[in-house]
């Protein structure tokens, strides 16, 4: 699997979850709009079923990928790239 690339998911390539669904990243809220943009969820996008069908639309992660940064496990953390 490689490694996570925002630029890359910004410009359309989908990210793979860890529980190993499909999930694109639509756009990323500007910094300037938090007060602490290191404890933000600017990057929004939804993801996929193993079908191909929406599964979650509205989804919100860290620059890092992180669903939620108060556990230290989600499933819909973003693990890479979709090979």
């Amino acid at each position: 699997m490689k490694p996570f690339d925002l630029e890359k998911a910004l410009q359309g390539e989908p990210v793979k979850l860890h529980n190993g669904c499909k999930a694109y990243i639509v756009y990323r809220v500007p910094d300037k709009y938090y007060d602490y943009p290191e404890h933000s969820y600017p990057l929004v996008g939804f993801s996929l079923t193993r079908d191909g069908k929406l599964a979650n639309n509205g989804l919100t992660w860290t620059i890092d990928g992180e669903f939620n940064l108060t556990v230290d496990f989600s499933p819909t953390d973003i693990v890479g790239m979709w090979d």
